[in-house]
């Protein structure tokens, strides 16, 4: 029980979150110290999408994460043997044992379980766009299905299409990437401050100039008339994300900014492609309340006044056969494994979450997302 309590104890100081993971990836749901941990965990949750809400302040979250942390670590020194599942039926367990290739295994595996119809639609816009100067897109999702990943997907799948038709001389795509070892994107919060959509978009225009241009604010008119010579790329992609709390009443104006002021470069290049992922929980499963109707209602109308302008909603769960061409890509193929996978990702999550899957055989994307970042850090030979 040491080693297990340790590996328990070392997750939480890598955050909340990941002891949170952890933890219910390793304790049995028939332990009775289950309720204590699920009880803990939607304390969490609920705390989570408040401030994303902007329902409390940044201060009250981390109150309540050191309030779980404490509460489950001391759960963690209480557990017994029987509250454990047995070795080979976790998910850390099983992953260690499947023929996965894992010299494979790319930072594009974090990103490419499969949305086929939502990337199809993504292609359609994208290609009827043409040579606009500006693309922007709109994605809204519930939380759970991670639409910021989606935003990295698109990235990256442009990213490889550009980079093989190119010659080599400079990377065809620029963007903010999370650190210099990754390919990832930085998802950047969208700006918001000030109390008008003129002040929002002069934050908005300081922002896109110290994070992609790395220049000052005032190097931001010449760009947007072409005189810059230094930026020699075919394509700028810029990813934001904000959720219902951040909505202030100016933003269909500030947007109008934003897109009529991009829109306007005279290119021929670079050409802009914006991302905007709106957060909205259980977009998929449960009607909007009102406010949340509204701001939808108010990004339709953007994508219906502009020709370079799309709402993409919502991002639905993730059908289990997806997931399990993800595995199969990598080298799984015994089905019995897939489900081996399935029925351990789902230990310890939500009735609402395997509810789902019992009946519609469908995978929230923040729960396979956990399962691709366990894949990515398995031991390989050779650097991804």
């Amino acid at each position: 029980m040491n080693n297990i309590r340790k590996k328990l104890q070392d997750a939480f100081a890598d955050g909340v979150s990941e002891g949170i993971a952890t933890l219910g990836r390793n304790i049995s749901t028939d332990s009775v110290r289950y309720a204590t941990f699920a009880h803990q965990k939607g304390a969490y949750t609920d705390a989570r999408l408040k401030f994303l809400d902007n329902l409390i302040s940044v201060d009250e979250l981390r109150l309540v994460e050191s309030r779980v942390s404490a509460r489950l670590l001391a759960l963690i020194d209480q557990l017994e043997p029987a509250d454990i599942l047995p070795v080979g039926e976790n998910l850390d367990d099983i992953l260690q044992k499947l023929p996965i290739r894992k010299d494979e295994i790319t930072e594009y595996h974090l990103v490419n379980c499969n949305r086929e119809d939502m990337m199809d639609r993504f292609s359609e816009e994208y290609g009827n766009y043409g040579e606009m100067a500006a693309q922007f897109y709109f994605i809204s999702s519930c939380d759970t299905q991670m639409p910021q990943l989606f935003s990295e997907r698109i990235i990256l799948e442009l990213k490889a299409a550009l980079d093989d038709s190119e010659n080599g001389l400079y990377s065809p795509i620029l963007y903010r990437k999370q650190d210099d070892n990754s390919q990832l994107a930085e998802i950047l919060p969208l700006p918001t401050v000030g109390l008008s959509a003129a002040d929002a978009f002069k934050k908005f225009k300081s922002t896109f100039c110290e994070k992609i241009l790395n220049t000052g604010l005032s190097g931001f008119e010449e760009f947007m008339a072409g005189k810059v010579s230094s930026v020699r790329h075919q394509y700028i992609f810029v990813p934001f994300d904000f959720s219902k709390g951040k909505w202030r009443k100016f933003f269909p104006e500030y947007f109008r900014l934003v897109i009529d002021t991009f829109s306007r470069h005279p290119g021929p290049t670079p050409r802009f492609i914006f991302l905007f992922s709106f957060a909205v929980h259980e977009l998929h499963s449960v009607a909007p309340d009102s406010e949340e109707m509204a701001i939808i209602g108010e990004l339709d109308r953007l994508a219906g006044q502009y020709p370079n302008v799309a709402h993409l909603r919502p991002l639905q769960p993730v059908d289990e056969d997806d997931f399990g061409s993800w595995f199969r890509d990598l080298g799984v193929w015994s089905a019995a494994d897939i489900h081996k996978v399935v029925k351990a990702m789902l230990a310890g999550k939500d009735i609402s979450v395997r509810k789902q899957h019992e009946e519609k055989k469908r995978l929230n994307m923040d729960d396979i997302a956990e399962v691709q970042q366990m894949v990515y850090k398995l031991p390989r030979k050779t650097k991804p």
